[in-house]
């Protein structure tokens, strides 16, 4: 079924050249938009200055948190890439990490649970960008349906986790944001 449905949207690239655009444009230069996202919660002024900081810190590890998570399945298991096993239509460059799970879907919904108190109506839109995200992935050739699937529940499960330990995690956030504003 995984390889069906692969097929199946894998299948519409290269027959427009504007939706291969939007699709590569969302499978791969969506990830390099996080690390403005933090650097915007960690600059922005205001009275909450202190709280989006320690947001951004705890966001960071959850991101970092969830690409470890994501990188463990690799150590028992290599999924090839469907480039690999199956004649593809490619539209990016070859990753070189096994298919399952995503990382940059792990990375992505983890960051979009620790950001999204602060997007307040955005995040539904945060949310659609990294639904469609999760299809151009599939439809650059680069992952499988349930590989992009597992690296969404990876990160949302590991950003819902950090998030609710909030407060326990407090103080060591604000320990790390107070040694970043004396190298700054």
């Amino acid at each position: 079924m995984d390889l069906l449905i692969f097929q199946a949207i894998n299948g519409l690239a290269g027959r427009s050249a504007l939706l291969d655009f939007i699709m590569t444009v969302l499978a791969e230069w969506l990830a390099y938009g996080a690390p403005l996202l933090l650097l915007g919660l960690w600059f922005l002024p205001g009275p909450a200055r202190t709280e989006r900081r320690i947001t951004a810190v705890l966001t960071a590890g959850a991101m970092l948190l969830s690409l470890g998570m994501a990188d463990l399945p690799g150590l028992v298991y290599f999924r090839p890439r469907p480039f690999e096993s199956h004649e593809v239509t490619l539209l990016v460059r070859e990753p070189l990490l096994p298919s399952f799970p995503s990382t940059h879907m792990a990375a992505m919904s983890a960051m979009f649970v620790g950001v999204g108190e602060h997007l307040g109506r955005w995040q539904y839109l945060a949310w659609g960008v990294a639904a469609g995200s999760m299809l151009a992935r599939v439809y650059v050739g680069v992952h499988y349906p349930l590989d992009v699937a597992a690296g969404f529940l990876d990160g949302l499960v590991v950003g819902l986790v950090v998030m609710q330990n909030r407060d326990a995690l407090r103080d060591f956030a604000l320990r790390l944001i107070s040694f970043a504003e004396e190298l700054l």
